[in-house]
């Protein structure tokens, strides 16, 4: 909850929907075949849930190890002037695309050919080998597509800082992503090269849940307080504390 409480400064809690495992057959009835959906993982349910949600509401999907640390998130989210768009993360490097943040135009004709394309793939659960199999493996042939060209837009998450954890590949080179992020996020900030400044940041940062160190994942309220790491001060730093409560209740009851 405390990545989702930095949301709270820039969107109303009103204006977010929450979408879980009691409420997905609802919002997406007729849509998806949940028992078809429910043979995935969770990893895999939710890229099937970003584009159905794309596709048939617009607006912007985040997952909830998504923070915000300043307004500039505002223009990510809002895409109500772009028309036909699909908006989403990308490296510039080294290619790919991160579904952790999107953001498009209801009916988006990339999201929608998306949602075509996974929820054919979720009638042959023999098929899943790959963790890419209804999210990335559909998603970046279309966004490559000759057929959809302009209609989507790269957000560099290097020049945005939303995956900040990459500064530090100049000065670890012999470390691999993971491994990066763990030193970026959960060491000792007096220790850890590349100083970054929020405000160069495009306004969300996308963090790696399982990447998390478990230590961390089970801290609550005051102990967050005196954790000596990156990921705590700005959690601290950019939070909403007295949202927590009326979050949990959004999550744990549905919208």
């Amino acid at each position: 909850m405390w990545c989702v409480s930095t949301w709270l400064r820039y969107v109303s809690i009103d204006d977010i929907v929450v979408v879980n495992q009691s409420n997905v057959h609802r919002i997406f009835d007729g849509l998806i075949d949940v028992d078809a959906f429910r043979r995935f993982s969770f990893a895999k349910q939710s890229d099937v849930v970003s584009a159905a949600w794309l596709s048939e509401f617009g607006g912007c999907f985040l997952d909830v190890d998504t923070v915000m640390v300043n307004n500039r998130a505002l223009f990510f989210l809002d895409v109500s002037e772009e028309g036909d768009s699909f908006v989403y993360f990308g490296d510039s490097n080294r290619g790919g695309v991160h579904i952790g943040a999107l953001s498009g135009s209801r009916g988006s004709s990339i999201a929608s050919a998306w949602l075509s394309g996974a929820l054919e793939r979720l009638t042959r659960w023999e098929d899943d080998r790959s963790w890419a199999y209804l999210g990335n493996a559909v998603l970046e042939p279309l966004i490559r597509a000759q057929e959809y060209a302009g209609l989507s837009r790269c957000v560099d998450v290097r020049t945005n800082l939303a995956t900040p954890e990459l500064l530090l590949e100049n000065y670890y080179s012999g470390m691999d992503r993971r491994q990066l992020y763990e030193l970026f996020w959960f060491s000792d900030m007096a220790s850890v090269a590349a100083p970054v400044s929020w405000a160069d940041c495009g306004g969300i940062i996308s963090l790696h849940n399982s990447w998390t160190p478990e230590s961390f994942a089970r801290l609550e309220g005051h102990d967050l307080e005196n954790v000596d790491n990156r990921l705590g001060a700005i959690l601290r730093e950019h939070g909403d504390r007295s949202a927590l409560s009326k979050l949990e209740a959004k999550f744990y009851y549905g919208s």
